[in-house]
């Protein structure tokens, strides 16, 4: 409360804090000791620490968000927490792809003992159906698009020709004809929300190619 009124800091100060600085690593955004993150495309600053807490500012929705839990089991959810706690607050702060990575996240820990199967595609007839299923508990008003990249489309998330369609119940699928790939090849792939949101595969699913990046893997016979 007492940075927000500016009691520490003077408003310049805080702008050229959280003005992006260039570095070896410009895979992402970084200001001065401050993470940026934008949620539909409203800027937020915050930090983590020790991956059992986290603080967000939402400057132009006068709004905090800190998160502070005492555990972490896997990988942590503050983020996607914060995301979603500032969407109850304000539905324009409603980011999907977080919402998605948190329930995927935290699915190991809600219900452990999920059946293995495959998942993101099913053969039928002459095709291949790649499949999403988005919460069907959750709007998908900001849901722009899926699409789905891997090694079948140099894993370009904004090739329009692989956008999955809209169906009922959240759903997302697209029909590839099964002569588009090549039998007893091993393709890998991942679904990608809003062009640029690359969606964590469920720990159930036994497609997975074993590496750091946990793709999900195609093979026709």
């Amino acid at each position: 409360m007492h940075f927000s009124k500016n009691d520490f800091l003077k408003p310049e100060t805080i702008n050229m804090m959280w003005q992006p600085f260039h570095y070896k690593n410009n895979g992402f955004e970084f200001a001065y000791g401050w993470e940026i993150t934008d949620s539909n495309n409203i800027r937020s600053y915050g930090f983590s620490g020790g991956n059992v807490s986290a603080y967000s500012i939402f400057p132009d929705n006068d709004m905090a968000i800190v998160v502070m839990y005492n555990g972490n089991k896997g990988f942590p959810v503050m983020y996607q927490m914060i995301n979603h706690i500032a969407g109850i607050m304000d539905k324009q702060l409603m980011d999907p792809y977080t919402l998605a990575e948190e329930i995927t996240i935290a699915e190991p820990h809600v219900h452990p003992n999920l059946k293995k199967d495959i998942y993101g595609y099913k053969i039928e007839k002459d095709n291949v159906i790649f499949s999403y299923q988005y919460p069907k508990n959750l709007s998908t008003e900001f849901v722009k698009s899926i699409s789905v990249a891997g090694s079948f489309n140099d894993w370009k998330a904004d090739n329009t020709s692989y956008q999955l369609i809209s169906k009922n119940n959240n759903t997302f699928e697209l029909a590839i004809p099964k002569s588009n790939f090549e039998k007893g090849k091993t393709y890998t792939f991942k679904f990608v929300m809003n062009k640029s949101g690359w969606l964590t595969v469920p720990y159930n699913a036994v497609n997975v190619d074993g590496t750091q990046d946990n793709n999900l893997t195609l093979k026709i016979d």
